[in-house]
């Protein structure tokens, strides 16, 4: 698989406290997140805890990596979703991030399964946030392709 020209690429976020248990997120030209941790943290959730948001920013990455995989390989996809669950375990010295196990459930047009078997096992090898927490918990990744 050929990626485009090598660019940098710099994302900026800006978190303010909200004089309470939480915050919000601010990035430029979108609407603010808040955020707050669970009550069992301390907090009042009243909103996103940012456990959440680190797990969907992941699950999103596979997601938009197999659809940018999948449009070059000319894939005809009907429905993909990427369910993942984060496992952060409480001790001593605080919390620690576990292990990552997550899905990438794709329907695809009849006779497309192996590409998108394919095109599945490229997205988690090219994704950037996959890559970034593999070198720090362990991650599992399955697929389950089907077709229409």
């Amino acid at each position: 698989m050929t990626l485009p020209e090598k660019k940098i690429h710099l994302f900026e976020t800006i978190v303010s406290w909200d004089g309470e248990t939480g915050g919000k997120i601010t990035i430029k030209n979108f609407p603010q997140i808040r955020i707050d941790s669970p009550k069992e943290w301390g907090g009042r959730s009243l909103s996103y805890c940012p456990d959440q948001l680190f797990t969907s920013s992941i699950a999103g990455c596979l997601l938009e990596t197999f659809i940018y995989i999948k449009n070059k390989m000319k894939i005809n996809l009907l429905e993909l979703k990427v369910p993942l669950q984060l496992t952060i375990r409480q001790a001593r010295d605080g919390y620690h991030a576990e292990r990552i196990e997550g899905k990438i459930e794709a329907t695809v047009a009849k006779g497309e399964k192996e590409k998108a078997q394919t095109c599945a096992e490229l997205a988690e090898e090219y994704c950037h946030l996959i890559r970034l927490v593999k070198k720090a918990i362990p991650v599992e990744i399955a697929f389950k392709v089907t077709e229409a």
